[in-house]
């Protein structure tokens, strides 16, 4: 296959095989004499006259502090009010914006505007930007709770530069270690990719179908995946990993793309399916008569459903 020679395009990479989470209060003791009936009034029954006017005094003190004592028990047995706890609001959707792409080529026109169609469209969006998508970000993906999940990313089926229809390969901007994730790497669920038309790119670890169907934590919730990436749906194993662990459809590319119309597709295809609330194949179709197909490889829009 013949390329051209500028190489400002998101599909050349190049892919090496790697080697084989009621009110009670307690009675209180007052210390009061009980007397029975048999008890003798000797004592007990004094006239008033035999209380001196010191006695007549203490004896007052006693009676209110009796009663401020019962009246102080019976409050604190009376029911008390309780405020009602507020019924919570239901969560809004969320979404992400996995934008790996932006640790070589950041480009904050398309965030801005990705961030405002899916705001419209009533998401709270998180973004995730260069170094911060790594293979874990990748591994707790499906918890997080995402109605709707867009990747600006690299990614490729050609292995070794040169044969086509290999396993999908997604980027994260993790560069390679062959220290890390070893077991990943011997399951072949992680591999190792290399950004093409950049002599001076390191190598980075990229997610597989394996990695997504068996180290990925929880299970999406009827998710749509954008992926915006070359050769994303060249081969649909990573695409049906994603349905198999829950989304509910992926959107990709079936072919090489440059970096400019994927932005400018991408962005179309989010409007017509956030504020324009068109259907899945609907929006692609509007996207691909619309924006086209890439003018340098002919890639277009394809979509995977359950």
């Amino acid at each position: 296959m013949h390329l051209p020679k500028h190489y400002n395009e998101l599909g050349k990479q190049r892919i090496e095989s790697q080697e084989p989470t009621s009110c009670a209060v307690s009675p209180r003791r007052r210390g009061a004499k009980v007397f029975g009936a048999g008890s003798s009034p000797q004592g007990f029954a004094l006239s008033a006259q035999s209380f001196s006017s010191g006695q007549l005094s203490q004896f007052a003190v006693v009676l209110a502090v009796l009663l401020a004592l019962l009246v102080l028990a019976l409050s604190s047995c009376s029911p008390q009010q309780v405020t009602p706890t507020p019924t919570p609001e239901p969560e809004g959707r969320k979404a992400a914006l996995v934008d790996q792409i932006a640790l070589t080529n950041p480009d904050p026109e398309f965030t801005d505007q990705a961030l405002a169609y899916l705001n419209e469209a009533g998401f709270s969006t998180d973004v995730y930007e260069g170094e911060e998508v790594t293979v874990e970000l990748f591994r707790t993906l499906p918890e997080k709770g995402y109605q709707l999940i867009l990747f600006r990313s690299h990614s490729t089926n050609i292995l070794n530069e040169t044969i086509p229809g290999g396993p999908v390969f997604l980027f994260t901007s993790e560069v390679y270690d062959k220290h890390k994730y070893v077991k990943e790497q011997l399951a072949n669920r992680i591999g190792r990719a290399k950004i093409l038309y950049d002599e001076n790119s390191p190598l980075y670890f990229a997610i597989v179908a394996g990695f997504v169907r068996h180290e990925m934590v929880g299970h999406f919730d009827d998710t749509l995946i954008i992926i915006g990436g070359c050769q994303s749906l060249g081969t649909p194993d990573l695409a049906q990993a994603f349905i198999e662990r829950g989304a509910s459809a992926v959107i990709g590319w079936n072919d090489w793309v440059g970096l400019s119309h994927n932005d400018q597709a991408i962005l179309h295809l989010l409007r017509g399916l956030t504020t324009e609330k068109l259907t899945l194949e609907q929006a692609v179709r509007k996207t691909m008569n619309e924006i086209g197909p890439d003018p340098a490889y002919d890639s277009s829009l394809t979509y995977l459903t359950q």
